[in-house]
């Protein structure tokens, strides 16, 4: 049943619905296993964790908590009525860690509600951020990964790497550059080094540094 997660469409969760109910009892062996994703921390992390393990953002865009439609919007499955809500409840239960907010009924539908409330937009900007070609690939993934790329620059930094796992790049600091590029232009590094010295400064333009005393 492990080969189904993370569930990626709804004909795959109605295929695993239909299996847990002929046998509840792998409900409790398969908690077992989603409870390695918990840990120690915040609760909104490790139910981050658990969910995304289980059901992709393609099949979590179809659910809202509750099943309520609101105005002007599409109708939302009630994520409450599966046995993801139940696999994700035991699997944190399970898994000993010890959760700020503390685990209860009502953190942990408040964190779930959040998590799927958010899975329109990881799903829109995953999709956007596939390159069409090798052509500039890194650089359409680190924007597409970044908060602004994903349309998430307005919440806070720890809520961004809940949703997309991105972790802006550190600058390279300027320590070391001023030695990099003397040293790409010395004979060593263009390979000049075993010819005169005034041969080498009239290719490269170089001339050695002298020792300060």
């Amino acid at each position: 049943m492990l080969e189904l997660f993370p569930i990626k469409t709804i004909e795959e969760l109605e295929r695993f619905e239909n299996q847990l109910g002929q046998q509840t009892h792998f409900l409790h062996e398969l908690a077992s296993t989603f409870a390695t994703y918990a840990s120690d921390g915040t609760l909104g992390k490790s139910v981050n964790s658990v969910l995304r393990n289980l059901l992709t953002d393609q099949v979590a865009a179809c659910f809202n908590f509750e099943g309520k439609q609101r105005s002007n919007t599409e109708k939302k499955k009630g994520f409450k009525m599966t046995s993801l809500w139940n696999l994700l409840k035991l699997a944190l239960e399970k898994s000993g860690a010890k959760f700020s907010p503390a685990l209860s009924d009502l953190t942990l539908k408040s964190k779930t509600s959040d998590w799927l409330k958010d899975a329109p937009k990881r799903r829109d900007w995953r999709s956007k951020s596939r390159p069409r070609s090798d052509e500039g690939r890194e650089g359409r993934n680190t924007y597409s990964n970044s908060p602004e790329g994903a349309g998430l620059s307005n919440i806070g930094s720890e809520e961004r790497r809940a949703i997309t796992g991105w972790n802006p790049p550190r600058p390279r600091s300027d320590e070391g550059r001023e030695g990099r590029s003397r040293y790409s232009n010395s004979p060593e590094g263009t390979g000049l080094s075993n010819i005169g010295s005034e041969k080498r400064q009239a290719r490269t333009g170089w001339k050695a540094t002298p020792p300060k005393a």
